[in-house]
């Protein structure tokens, strides 16, 4: 069984984002949202030094986005223990 999903096999829409609507299976959902919520994490983690290469500036963007997938996640989990 796989562990991980590397995001640059996922469907993405117009602006790069993940298009979560066009993954069919519920399982496959929650472990790209695991994924991208754990790079989200580390980018966040990271985001204080201007030099650092993930360094990124609206960190409330990232907050929300984050918020986003921790809830997507918890949903799509319930999904699967039914």
């Amino acid at each position: 069984m796989m562990d991980r999903i590397h995001l640059g096999q996922v469907p993405r829409n117009s602006r790069g984002e993940v298009s979560y609507q066009v993954i069919p299976s519920v399982m496959i959902k929650a472990m790209v949202a695991e994924e991208e919520l754990n790079q989200l994490n580390h980018r966040i983690n990271r985001h204080n030094n201007p030099t650092d290469p993930f360094y990124y500036p609206n960190l409330e963007s990232r907050l929300d986005r984050k918020a986003w997938l921790e809830k997507r996640i918890f949903e799509w989990q319930a999904l699967l223990t039914e």
